[in-house]
């Protein structure tokens, strides 16, 4: 008995370690990911405000849609798709009143916070509108 312990007892430890490291690198990688998004998503939101600058702000756009094109890496479907209804409001020759475009807005940072699991209160989003 005392031999079939000897034997067993190894295999059991490298089992439980094999397994706790399994679960750690798994935690690792939702932490990374989760880092990812949230630069990212910072770049979004701080790239939101050149739609309300006016034609001067050729640059930050791009960028914002740059940052929507590195999203489709770690960003949710229901992200991607509010965000690109975003976009569709701000497209040249576009009829859309400035509340439709609000709500657009509105509706894309709510699909952020819910991505990003935040147990934050729903807010009304409203922009920054520079005149």
């Amino acid at each position: 008995m005392e031999i079939l312990v000897a034997i067993v007892s190894p295999f059991i430890a490298l089992i439980s370690g094999l397994i706790l490291w399994f679960f750690n690198e798994r935690g690792k990688r939702a932490y990374q990911t989760y880092l990812e998004k949230l630069k990212l998503y910072e770049g979004l939101i701080i790239a939101i405000e050149s739609f309300y600058q006016g034609s001067n702000a050729i640059e930050k756009r791009q960028d914002f849609n740059n940052k929507l094109a590195l999203a489709w890496m770690y960003c949710s479907k229901n992200v991607l798709e509010k965000a690109d209804a975003f976009l569709e409001t701000t497209r040249v020759g576009n009829t859309v009143s400035d509340e439709g475009r609000a709500e657009a807005l509105d509706q894309f940072m709510k699909a952020i916070r819910k991505d990003m699991q935040l147990g934050l209160p729903t807010v009304k989003f409203k922009p920054w509108i520079s005149t």
